[in-house]
C-alpha cells in the first residue's frame, strides 16, 4: 500500500544518521571549507600589460582582450551562487526520494548519500586547490582589479579575479548532478527493458519492470492490450539532472565569467568524481542489479537483497496480468 511504501522510504532515511554519514559529512563541510589560505597560497601572475612608446612621445598601455569584458555581479549571472546551492543539493535530493519511491533497496538511502557527500568534497578541494596552484586570470580581469589605462596598473587585485581555472560551477554542478543521473539511470535498469501495457476494453494502464512482462504479453498470457516500451523514455529523463549541469557550465562562459578551457575542465573534474564515488557504492549503471546499492549495511541483507527484487519484480509482472507468475 501507499502507506506501507511511505513508511518503508521513511524508515531509508532515517537510517542514514549514522556514525557513517556523520563522518562523511565531517570529511564534505571540511573539503568545503578549502577556501582557506591554509590550504595553499595563491599564485599571483604578473598583470598582462604592455607599455608602448608613441611617435609623440606618449606612453601607452596595451592589455589583453581576452581580459576585458565587462564584470557581472552574481545577481547578474544567469545562474548565481545561490542557485548553484539550490540545485546541487535539491535536485539530488529529490533523485533518491524518487527512487527509493520507486524502486526501494535496503541500504540504498546511506549508499547514495555516502557516495554524494564523498565526491562532492573531493570536487570542491581539488577545484579550489588547482585554482589556488593556477592563478588563472578571469575573462573580466581588469574590469574588476579596476584597471587604470592612464596609469597602466589596477587600483585593487581582489584574489577572486585569479581564480578562473578550473571554473568550480562547472565542477560542482557537474558532480552533483550527474550523480544524480547516474542514481536515476541505474533505476531505469537499461538491462530490463521498461514496458507500458495498455490493457484493452477499458482495462486501465499498466506498466512492468522488465522484459519478462513484454515477452508474457506477446506471449497471450492475460487479458492482452499493446506493449510500449518505454526504456529510451526514462533515460532520457534520467539525464535532465546532467543536463541541467552542462547549461550551468555554459552560462559560465555566456556571463564571461570563466574560460571555455575552465569550464571544460571544471566539468571533466567533477564528473570524475562523481562516476568514482557512484561505482564504489553501486553496481554499473548497464547491470541487471544496476539499482541495487554494492555495499549494504549487513553481509546478510545481500541475499535479502535478492530475494527482495525477485519477488518483487514478479508480483508486479503478475499484478497486471491477473495470474500469479
Amino acid at each position: 500500500s501507499a502507506a506501507a511504501a511511505a513508511a518503508a522510504v521513511g524508515a531509508e532515511l532515517r537510517a542514514l544518521w549514522a556514525w557513517d554519514t556523520l563522518a562523511c559529512l565531517a570529511f564534505c563541510g571540511l573539503c568545503l571549507a578549502s577556501e582557506s589560505d591554509a590550504f595553499g597560497s595563491l599564485r599571483m601572475r604578473d598583470v598582462p600589460v604592455q607599455e608602448v612608446e608613441l611617435g609623440t612621445g606618449e606612453t601607452a598601455y596595451l592589455i589583453d582582450l581576452y581580459l576585458g569584458w565587462p564584470y557581472l555581479s552574481s545577481a547578474e549571472q544567469r545562474c548565481p551562487a545561490w542557485l548553484l546551492v539550490l540545485l546541487v543539493t535539491l535536485v539530488p535530493a529529490l533523485a533518491l526520494v524518487s527512487g527509493l519511491a520507486w524502486r526501494r533497496r535496503r541500504g540504498d538511502a546511506k549508499a547514495f548519500a555516502h557516495g554524494y557527500l564523498i565526491a562532492l568534497g573531493c570536487t570542491n578541494l581539488a577545484t579550489n586547490a588547482a585554482k589556488r596552484y593556477c592563478g588563472y586570470l578571469r575573462p573580466y580581469f581588469y574590469d574588476e582589479c579596476g584597471f587604470d589605462a592612464a596609469a597602466g596598473a589596477c587600483a585593487d587585485d581582489p584574489a577572486d579575479a585569479r581564480k578562473s581555472f578550473p571554473s568550480g560551477h562547472a565542477s560542482m554542478s557537474m558532480c552533483a548532478l550527474l550523480y544524480a543521473s547516474l542514481y536515476l539511470l541505474g533505476k531505469v535498469n537499461m538491462a530490463k527493458p521498461r514496458v507500458v501495457v495498455l490493457r484493452s476494453a477499458g482495462a486501465g494502464v499498466g506498466s512492468s519492470g522488465d522484459g519478462e512482462g513484454a515477452a508474457i504479453a506477446g506471449g497471450g498470457g492475460g487479458g492482452g492490450g499493446a506493449v510500449v516500451e518505454v526504456t529510451n523514455a526514462l533515460v532520457l529523463a534520467a539525464l535532465l539532472p546532467a543536463g541541467v549541469a552542462g547549461w550551468i557550465a555554459a552560462s559560465r562562459v555566456a556571463d564571461n565569467d570563466h574560460h571555455p578551457a575552465d569550464v571544460v575542465g571544471g566539468a571533466l573534474l567533477g564528473g570524475s568524481f562523481a562516476m568514482l564515488w557512484y561505482g564504489r557504492y553501486y553496481p554499473s549503471i548497464y547491470s541487471a542489479r544496476s539499482d541495487e546499492p554494492g555495499i549494504l549495511p549487513h553481509p546478510a541483507a545481500a541475499a535479502v537483497a535478492a530475494v527482495d527484487a525477485e519477488a518483487e519484480d514478479r508480483a508486479l509482472i503478475g499484478s497486471f496480468y491477473g495470474a500469479a507468475v
